[in-house]
């Protein structure tokens, strides 16, 4: 499976991220349903979170997992640790 998103950047930084928080709920509701390995590239640079197997993990060096309150809820959850840049 293969999901792309088009994040509208040209609002203010509420909205930014709002967005950005969608998208990461929406990403683990797909890995919660599918049940495959899978990964979310930010700007295909960037590990944002992997699942192996069963397991999943967020990249600990994704600054916005404590920069967004959003989103430091859900990094609780999970393991966190750093990655390695994709594709090299």
């Amino acid at each position: 499976m293969s999901v792309a998103f088009n994040l509208v950047n040209e609002g203010d930084h509420a909205e930014r991220r709002t967005n950005l928080a969608r998208m990461i709920r929406a990403v683990l509701a797909l890995l919660d349903q599918d049940q495959e390995d899978g990964m979310l590239l930010m700007d295909y640079e960037q590990i944002v979170l992997e699942r192996v197997g069963k397991r999943l993990s967020l990249n600990s060096d994704w600054t916005n997992w404590v920069e967004l309150p959003e989103l430091a809820t859900i990094a609780q959850r999970y393991d966190c640790r750093p990655f390695p840049a994709p594709f090299l």
